[in-house]
């Protein structure tokens, strides 16, 4: 999917379309932060669990290089639901024929955070002596709930454990990409930047993932995130410098 919303826009909120090279089909959508929904969607649409089935329909048919994410209109955050509402009637997008909308009618929490007072009932539960049991005995064994005698015993045990090489294996394993606890973006993440890079630099895709140049260059070159499959980029575009791949639609 071609993300085609310029640099200064990216970080703010408003309506975008997701239109195709295949037909007139379009879909609508809003978002508070127009990067991370396109990240969401070509995520999404890369697994094969987007929520507009038409639209994965689409992709699963054409593939996801047919389609071209761009911005409809910059928009305070309150009018969101008000803008999109507008532009999907314009576009018919909820109809079939001409739109991947399952909804005619906009509808969304826009990621609200809980208000003040949901905080402060959350702050003062209390629970049942039953509750506080089940907790204090799910906790049983754990270290940070050991004596200090059982917690060198357990100190000793694992210090002297010996590990197979499956289990070594499984523990490597859960260290790799997305299993990496300081890991920022997630395998979807990772298999949609090698697929980003066909059509865009290391610096434009970084602009969309929370990860820098070099790391983005990392993963498409297979340094990092080694237990997923690498693309071919034999036939990329070259680009030069100021000017976009020769590949990218127009819009």
């Amino acid at each position: 999917m071609v993300f085609n919303i310029s640099l200064e826009n990216r970080d703010k909120s408003g309506i975008y379309i997701i239109t195709n090279s295949v037909n007139s089909k379009v879909y609508v959508g809003s978002s508070v932060l127009l990067k991370n929904r396109f990240r969401q969607h070509i995520g999404s649409l890369a697994k094969g669990t987007h929520h507009a089935s038409r639209l994965q329909n689409f992709v699963n048919k054409y593939g996801i290089d047919a389609l071209s994410f761009s911005l409809l209109e910059v928009c305070e955050k309150d009018d969101l639901l008000t803008c999109e509402q507008k532009w999907i009637v314009f576009y018919n997008a909820a109809n079939r024929a001409c739109g991947f909308n399952h909804l005619p009618t906009a509808g969304s929490r826009l990621g609200c955070k809980a208000s003040v007072e949901t905080i402060e009932k959350l702050r003062g539960r209390k629970y049942s002596e039953e509750s506080k049991a089940k907790m204090s005995e799910s906790r049983k064994g754990k270290p940070s709930n050991m004596t200090p005698e059982g917690r060198a015993a357990f100190s000793n045990k694992m210090r002297n454990r010996v590990f197979s090489v499956d289990h070594k294996n499984k523990i490597k394993k859960s260290k790799q990409g997305a299993g990496n606890a300081t890991a920022k973006i997630t395998d979807s993440d990772a298999l949609t930047i090698r697929a980003l890079y066909h059509k865009h630099t290391y610096k434009e895709i970084a602009e969309i993932f929370p990860i820098s140049k070099l790391n983005v260059r990392n993963i498409v070159k297979g340094y990092t995130w080694q237990h997923l499959p690498l693309e071919d980029y034999s036939e990329r575009p070259i680009r030069v410098k100021g000017q976009p791949a020769q590949s990218c639609q127009k819009h």
